[in-house]
């Protein structure tokens, strides 16, 4: 683990600190505003967050319960992408879990392909949903350019360290013309908004509900504005984005918080003011 010093978005070296937790920090960069942990971790450290325990325990409503939820989610997804790219093709999905996104794009009619950190969950992807995922980092992979046709990044590029990184790789490995497609929460959402209201009229005294919102798991909080510009600095052209929540019962909390997550669904949707956002770049020269 390492303090951060420079924003890997846009290279700034001065930050403010927003928000202080037992477990880390959260900084804003003065020049391009996004939101970052104060700290970096390194391979080993990255791969102990994402183990069987995240994916079993402390995530399992996310990812093993409720997948007839995620499954119509991401149903949704793939439908906006063939909105976008009709003609189908190969498709990578960075940050692919357990595959559940990879199998619904597979049932589309997509030739599909995964990256995953977490040797659990690309194992489980390979051995339980017989899918083709590479259990590693995409930067190392070195994968052929131009020879993808889409790449998705569903709720993965806010977990990784270097995600100006990630976008200019996968600029390279897109053919041209090619698209990508990623959702993150985002920092401007009402729920967020007034986690932050509540965190700076109480200076700090009451910090859960900004914990949940910026968890050590993030490496990076976006909002609407900084995700697009992740895309347009990095040569994409933005031709579809679109807000969506999250349901409540696929998230990691007690029953009176995922009744409140599905109450500010919908405040959230009648104020535009959306949990998380969607969107999908064209690759242009």
């Amino acid at each position: 683990m390492e303090k951060r010093s420079e924003c890997n978005i846009c290279s700034g070296t001065s930050f403010r600190e927003v928000y202080k937790f037992r477990t880390h920090g959260v900084l804003r960069c003065t020049r391009c505003k996004t939101l970052c942990r104060d700290v970096i971790f390194n391979r080993e450290e990255s791969e102990k967050l994402y183990s069987e325990e995240y994916f079993c325990d402390l995530q399992k409503d996310f990812f093993h319960r409720n997948r007839a939820l995620r499954e119509r989610a991401f149903r949704n997804k793939i439908g906006i992408i063939d909105s976008v790219y009709p003609s189908k093709g190969r498709l990578l999905d960075l940050g692919c879990a357990i595959g559940t996104f990879l199998k619904v794009a597979r049932e589309d009619s997509w030739e599909v392909e995964g990256v995953e950190l977490s040797a659990y969950a690309a194992k489980y992807a390979v051995e339980k949903e017989n899918l083709t995922v590479h259990n590693g980092d995409l930067l190392d992979m070195k994968l052929p350019s131009e020879s993808f046709d889409v790449v998705t990044m569903w709720d993965m590029v806010d977990h990784s360290e270097v995600p100006n990184d990630i976008v200019k790789e996968v600029y390279r490995i897109l053919k041209p013309g090619g698209i990508v497609a990623m959702d993150t929460f985002m920092d401007d959402a009402l729920l967020f908004t007034l986690a932050n209201v509540m965190y700076k009229t109480t200076f700090g005294m009451v910090k859960g509900p900004s914990f949940k919102a910026h968890p050590i798991h993030h490496s990076h909080y976006f909002s609407t504005g900084t995700f697009k510009y992740l895309l347009e600095s990095n040569r994409f052209e933005v031709i579809s984005q679109r807000g969506s929540y999250l349901e409540g019962a696929v998230t990691s909390l007690g029953a009176v918080g995922k009744k409140v997550i599905s109450l500010f669904n919908v405040l959230s949707r009648f104020m535009g003011k959306e949990m998380t956002l969607l969107i999908a770049g064209r690759k242009v020269a």
